[in-house]
């Protein structure tokens, strides 16, 4: 799988979730809508890229240093290539903080608007982490 591939899967899965938060009544009454979707759509890009960097490619890591520390931290914990350290845990961390964000907006009706920025933050970051791990277990290579 490429990181093309991964960029488009991220866009796809983006999209859809916005559209489901739509019909579902999900997205933040605060924020104009097409906004919502300039939040969550460039941090599911960028998120469906990020399980990759725990292979040795200096072309990301050059353009964002963000990359670098996050490729860091794979080398510490030992991530290998296509691990549970370097693509389930992370996707599961993010769905975790973006249902625990769903829950508070809903069960202490936190209104802040910093609140509701970071839902959509982890909203783009577990799209682009899930739709990288649900391509990478369509590839043959990993069966």
């Amino acid at each position: 799988m490429t990181g093309k591939t991964h960029v488009v899967g991220g866009n796809v899965f983006a999209l859809g979730s916005y559209i489901l938060m739509k019909k579902t009544g999900l997205l933040v009454d605060s924020v104009w809508e097409p906004l919502q979707l300039g939040i969550i759509l460039p941090y599911a890009t960028w998120a469906s890229t990020l399980p990759d960097l725990d292979q040795n490619n200096k072309n990301r890591i050059e353009t964002n240093p963000i990359n670098s520390v996050i490729q860091d931290f794979f080398r510490i914990i030992q991530a290998g290539h296509r691990s549970v350290k370097s693509h389930v845990a992370p996707c599961v961390l993010a769905g975790v903080l973006c249902i625990m964000s769903i829950l508070g907006k809903s069960f202490f009706n936190l209104n802040q608007i910093s609140t509701n920025i970071l839902f959509l933050v982890l909203t783009g970051l577990f799209c682009g982490l899930l739709s990288h791990l649900i391509l990478d277990l369509c590839t043959s290579d990993c069966i």
